[in-house]
């Protein structure tokens, strides 16, 4: 069954060529596109060229270990996401491979080709997850960095606070126009710092308006500079 060219790629290294057929097919169906190679120089050779979304790997290779292979691997592509693949008995050594960062293992057992495409699958579905997350962390620090410059190019006096009236971010204008550096003044009550006493309680009873979620509210007040001014 052909598989859609937006699928998963699946990349299984085993010395076994009969099974590695059994798992391509399995996985096929599944709608998952495989790749193999039978020894562990050839699956450098074809890493060197290709990124799959996961390899599935047997610890026991003709030419290297699996973990060696996963070494190398790892020279070729920044953490490759894996599966181990092990012989009954070979237990203990999967788990010493999970602690490297092995999404799973599966035994080579009777239930192993049954058990296999329930595996793969869970192990694509984390994949995704953590390249989403990972995606709308990037986009969020690039949208941070972007707000940060604005900003700072800014010619207005700007002063970010939190809900209790702690600041958080002071733009540039503010630093140069006041006299205090954010890192001076971040995490302290802007009521405290900047106002004149007999316009205290006016200016408090704006921000409560603005907590409350009135969504735009104007008011004029002085603030006070670090010299005193």
């Amino acid at each position: 069954m052909d598989t859609p060219p937006d699928s998963p790629l699946v990349f299984a290294v085993d010395d076994d060529a009969g099974l590695l057929r059994l798992v391509e097919r399995a996985l096929t169906r599944e709608g998952v596109s495989v790749a193999t190679a039978l020894s562990g120089a050839a699956a450098l050779g074809w890493l060197a060229t290709h990124r799959p979304d996961l390899l599935l790997v047997d610890l026991r290779l003709p030419d290297m270990d699996g973990p060696e292979l996963l070494r190398r691997a790892g020279q070729l592509q920044p953490n490759p996401p894996f599966i181990v693949i092990t012989g009954q008995g070979d237990e203990r050594v999967a788990v010493d491979i999970m602690k490297r960062g092995a999404l799973d293992y599966i035994v080579k057992d009777t239930q192993f080709l049954d058990l296999l495409p329930s595996v793969v699958r869970r192990a694509l579905n984390q994949i995704d997850k953590d390249r989403k997350l990972a995606a709308a962390e990037r986009a969020l620090q690039s949208e941070h960095a972007f707000g940060a410059a604005i900003l700072d190019t800014c010619g207005a006096l700007i002063v970010v606070l939190d809900s209790a009236g702690r600041v958080v971010r002071f733009n540039r204008a503010a630093e140069q126009t006041t006299g205090w550096r954010l890192a001076e003044i971040e995490g302290r009550t802007f009521f405290d710092w900047f106002l004149l006493p007999e316009e205290l309680p006016a200016v408090k009873a704006v921000f409560d308006r603005l907590v409350a979620g009135e969504a735009h509210v104007e008011h004029e007040n002085h603030i006070r500079t670090r010299g005193g001014q």
